[in-house]
């Protein structure tokens, strides 16, 4: 199988093809500054050892000069802020000596022992994932290192180096599969929307139906936008998406008035409908309407027997808006205060009845 690599990156990401000394240096020194402390090596163990920058150079370099492979970084200030190891589908190692025409450059950096470390961990990678993920893992992108310098991060740009892969897997239609015993790492790529896969509890990989299609839809919000009167205000993770509505006319009850609906995401949307509830707390308040529970609830069928796979984040607060545009006057639910009382926390574990469908 065979990829074309595209010729431009976003800026402002671009891909290392130089192995120039200063170039291996600037990226070597920021891997090592990312990846030699003490929590790393706390968690990888005798792995991390001899974490340096001749090791890094030798890596860097094998990496640049292989076509198959991809580092892609972004600068400030002369310096690399942050990097990443972009390794493609059914990728295999090569012997040193076969990555001609750079053999002198690289025996001077990748002596024996490195080469011989370099595979070990590689061997032991690939089983694991393979024990993991099944022949599948073939198709998979992996990522083989992202790192932030430390005087670099706190600024998204490990987000924007992730994005690129993401993209490029939604639209080949692939996975990402990747390890990381670190904790403070793990959990990061789990707030970007990776799930845990397998007993270990460090392999991740973006493989649920849930986040593919996700994913899509921000895409699709970013290049289209949303409907005049709904704003996506929120969306750091695969998981939890909120969005600001008004509805729109002088006719309307609710004029002037800016409601919040929050959407969290189970792993088997869109086959199940999400969790949908407008924000009752801070500067936002549930609109009064027959449906709409003072703590945020709605009885919507739409949310229930109604659901399709079809429908979408955007299609929920478009059904929301018209919901609120057909209302002529402002009440709470018959029942409202029992209900808030007992109600669980999540509404899709009540079992509501639809007899009204005219407000």
């Amino acid at each position: 199988m065979t990829r074309t690599l595209p010729l431009t990156y976003p800026a402002p990401v671009r891909r290392l093809t130089d192995p120039s000394p200063a170039a291996i240096e600037a990226a070597a020194v920021t891997l090592v500054a990312a990846f030699d402390n003490p929590t790393t090596r706390a968690c990888n163990g005798e792995a991390s050892e001899g974490i340096d920058i001749v090791r890094q150079r030798a890596t860097l370099i094998e990496a640049i000069i292989d076509p198959r492979m991809e580092v892609l970084v972004i600068e400030e200030e002369q310096d690399v802020a942050a990097l990443v190891f972009i390794i493609p589908p059914e990728f295999k190692r090569r012997p040193v000596d076969s990555l001609a025409p750079h053999n002198a450059a690289l025996a001077a950096l990748v002596t024996p022992e490195l080469e011989a470390v370099g595979k070990k961990l590689d061997t032991a990678l690939a089983q694991l994932k393979l024990d993991t993920f099944g022949p599948a893992v073939n198709e998979m992108y992996s990522i083989g290192r992202l790192a932030t310098s430390p005087g670099h991060q706190r600024k998204g740009l490990g987000r924007i180096l992730l994005d690129v892969i993401l993209d490029r897997a939604r639209n080949e239609n692939r996975d990402i599969a990747l390890v990381t015993p670190t904790p403070s790492v793990r959990d990061w790529y789990l707030r970007m929307g990776f799930h845990i896969h397998g007993k270990l509890d460090i392999e991740l990989r973006v493989a649920s139906l849930s986040s593919r299609r996700l994913m899509k839809e921000l895409a699709d919000i970013k290049g289209n936008g949303t409907p005049t009167g709904i704003a996506l205000v929120s969306a750091d993770n695969m998981e939890e998406w909120v969005f600001t509505i008004q509805v729109l006319g002088d006719e309307t009850v609710y004029r002037g008035e800016t409601f919040a609906l929050r959407i969290r995401f189970g792993e088997r949307y869109p086959i199940e409908y999400p969790e949908v509830t407008f924000l009752a707390h801070g500067q936002y308040k549930p609109p009064m309407h027959p449906h709409v529970y003072t703590n945020g609830h709605i009885c919507a069928s739409i949310l229930g027997p109604e659901w399709s796979p079809v429908l979408n984040a955007v299609s929920v607060c478009i059904t929301m808006q018209s919901m609120l545009a057909s209302c002529k006057k402002k009440e709470w639910p018959k029942g409202n205060d029992s209900y808030v009382a007992r109600a669980p926390a999540n509404p899709k574990h009540t079992r509501w009845e639809y007899h009204d469908d005219t407000v």
